[in-house]
């Protein structure tokens, strides 16, 4: 049996209450994900998982944001780098931003 990584994990648990959009993300449970440096790797076994994964890219969007998990997704298949894109905070202001235009006394 194939286990799942406990990043898998977290995205799948923000949609647990929400049955398509956890069916949606399924494709997931093919791909090892790892992640480093502000960059979420996932790499796909195959170009029909890569499309899968594409295609919810909205719905990988909102955990990774809202969790503070990446700043960017990079997607591989076969070894190469296929897909590369950043993860939209969507309104949510960083900690860094907020100190900075932070009025002092």
């Amino acid at each position: 049996m194939n286990q799942s990584s406990q990043l898998t994990h977290l995205i799948w648990d923000f949609y647990r209450e929400n049955l398509d959009e956890y069916q949606a993300l399924q494709p997931l449970s093919r791909c090892k994900l790892s992640r480093a440096w502000g960059t979420l790797k996932i790499c796909c076994p195959d170009q029909n998982t890569l499309i899968d994964l594409l295609e919810t890219r909205p719905l990988l969007n909102e955990p990774l944001a809202q969790l503070r998990l990446a700043k960017r997704v990079k997607l591989w298949v076969n070894g190469s780098g296929a897909e590369i894109f950043p993860v939209l905070s969507n309104g949510l202001v960083s900690w860094p931003r907020t100190f900075r235009n932070a009025k002092s006394w």
